[in-house]
């Protein structure tokens, strides 16, 4: 009997490049690729595999970074562009990329820049839930995934893509009165002690940033500390 750690004999361990099925994904315009999932169909647990092959001058994904999960890329036929935070890199055959978790410094993007289509092994951890932030436009993306029986696909998704100004209250919907919604990155919103956390994480990238920060606001007393 298997289970989440190990794999399902009856799942075959080896599939061939050359037996992939291909998949269309991307909004037209900049995005658009081919993809062949990988990982689940050999019984993958912790790390996804997929092949992506990408047409000249286009990219298969938004420039985007990942707070939990890690990828690598192994360049397999094609050239492009590797654009990783402030940084660019030409890509060619035989080249092995590292995208490591955290905020926009890691952010990632690769593009096709050469005349021929760009194919290349992408593999990743999948840990979740998971955050991705999108510094070009401000979005950030929430996923939580449930792993499905091995050898089948993923199943029992959550997802979100929104921006921070777009929040709702905690109690907005619950009864009562809700509070105005807050947008985390201002830290003239942070009105009580539900937010600290968020306006702390400000701070500290404006404390990186070497922007001057603004006066702390004063929070109301806890009923549970003042008795």
């Amino acid at each position: 009997m298997s289970t989440p750690e190990t794999p399902d004999p009856r799942v075959h361990p080896i599939l061939n490049l050359e037996d992939l099925t291909y998949q269309p994904s991307g909004s037209g315009g900049a995005f658009e690729a081919q993809i062949a999932d990988i990982g689940w169909k050999i019984g993958a647990v912790k790390l996804g595999y997929n092949v992506t092959v990408v047409p000249p001058g286009k990219a298969a994904f938004p420039f985007h970074s990942h707070t939990v999960n890690e990828e690598m890329f192994v360049i397999l036929s094609g050239s492009g562009e590797l654009r990783l935070g402030d940084c660019a890199y030409p890509l060619r055959a035989g080249d092995v990329v590292a995208c490591p978790p955290g905020g926009p410094e890691t952010a990632h993007q690769i593009r096709n820049t050469g005349q021929e289509e760009l194919r290349y092994l992408a593999v990743g951890t999948t840990q979740y839930p998971e955050i991705t932030e999108y510094p070009d436009s401000g979005k950030f993306g929430v996923v939580h995934r449930v792993p499905g029986a091995p050898g089948e696909p993923s199943h029992r998704v959550f997802r979100h893509i929104g921006r921070p100004e777009n929040a709702v209250d905690y109690w907005d919907g619950e009864g009562g009165k809700a509070r105005p919604a807050v947008n985390p990155n201002d830290p003239d919103q942070i009105t009580d002690r539900y937010q600290v956390e968020a306006l702390e994480r400000v701070a500290a990238r404006w404390k990186a940033e070497g922007r001057p920060l603004r006066p702390r606001l004063t929070l109301p007393p806890d009923p549970s500390e003042t008795g």
